[in-house]
């Protein structure tokens, strides 16, 4: 099918630290890599449980379920498209608790046991809460999109019916001047990001901006931090554009301007064990060329400050997805989705 796979992805690792405490990554695997593997389309989000990744393929309506043990090898494809129970119409979001999976697409929340198996589903939930959801103490915390409404997540039951708010939005942001975008665009436009969990606590990363905000599950606000500062220029940079772009400027959608800047400090964060990690993107605002060398920081879920920085080199053309991460012997092991000559999914360990 593609005999010149392995001639046309080929990975260079230079052995070039951004800083002394900088760790190198090398590519030990990746999928596909053979021929009559699953050449499959963008894994936009991933969850690593009990030795197994599950990636959502977006465009083909399914998720992908992958053994980690060893090589990178797929066991299982759920769900499909359609409008029947296990089906889905573009998910977007996995999440698992206590093996228990929820998985969100533009129609439902559907719950799954971890081994791909469909338990029950809902409707999604109210308009505004977007894609951005997490599974955890056995409830749905959404991501509240909505700009003209004050709270930041909205928390539900597995049954779907709201019990409670956590946070405030934080930005201050003049609704008028944006031109084109209802409540819901703005709130997506500015508060893009994902939610995580951590022992007791809901953890909120804003993307464009750099926030980090904990939350305990009362919906107190117990920290907050900005983690530009750890990804140097690129992060100063992002910072400044967006807030003149976004904060100061506003963004007008016509019938001849339908682009919204897609500028952001990182790509997906990932919390493991006691740590976050944070992805940094691959494009910065103003330069023509896509960064090469990628930074991965991780930081302590208490503090938020950075205790490690890893780096691995890809090739100008690559595409950034999402990532997942896992542990071997207390060394933390990164699963990146990106684009290549193909959409692939790559391992990435220190030596």
């Amino acid at each position: 099918m593609k005999s010149t796979l392995y001639a046309s992805f080929i990975f260079i690792i230079i052995l070039v630290s951004f800083s002394a405490e900088s760790i190198n990554l090398y590519r030990s695997d990746y999928y596909p890599n053979h021929d009559n593997d699953y050449f499959f389309r963008p894994i936009v989000d991933m969850m690593i449980a009990n030795n197994s990744l599950f990636g959502v393929e977006n465009w083909s309506h399914k998720v992908l379920m992958f053994s980690i043990k060893d090589d990178i090898v797929l066991i299982r494809q759920i769900g499909g498209a359609g409008q029947a129970p296990a089906e889905f119409r573009l998910p977007s979001r996995i999440s698992v608790w206590n093996d228990e999976m929820l998985i969100k697409d533009d129609a439902n929340l559907s719950f799954f046991d971890i081994n791909g198996n469909f338990k029950n589903r809902f409707a999604r939930l109210a308009y505004g809460s977007g894609s951005i959801c997490l599974f955890s103490h056995d409830k749905i915390y959404m991501l509240n999109l909505k700009i003209d409404e004050g709270h930041l997540i909205d928390v539900y039951t597995k049954d779907g019916e709201k019990i409670s708010e956590l946070g405030k939005k934080y930005l201050e942001v003049d609704a008028s001047k944006y031109q084109g975008f209802g409540p819901f665009g703005i709130g997506r436009t500015i508060y893009e990001g994902v939610l995580l969990s951590e022992g007791d606590n809901i953890i909120y990363v804003n993307f464009k901006f750099g926030d980090i905000i904990k939350f305990n599950l009362k919906g107190n606000e117990l920290s907050k931090s900005n983690i530009s500062r750890y990804f140097g220029k690129h992060g100063k940079k992002v910072l400044k554009t967006n807030r003149k772009i976004f904060i100061d400027q506003g963004v007008k959608l016509n019938r001849t301007n339908s682009f919204i800047p897609a500028n952001t400090v990182i790509v997906d964060a990932y919390q493991a064990l006691d740590k976050i990690y944070l992805l940094e993107s691959d494009f910065t605002p103003g330069v023509k060329k896509r960064k090469n060398m990628i930074r991965i920081i991780a930081v302590e879920t208490d503090s938020f400050s950075q205790v490690e920085e890893y780096v691995f080199n890809i090739k100008e053309m690559n595409r950034i997805v999402s990532f997942a991460v896992a542990h071997s012997d207390d060394k933390p092991v990164f699963y990146v989705s990106m684009e290549t000559d193909d959409f692939i999914i790559a391992k990435f360990e220190t030596k």
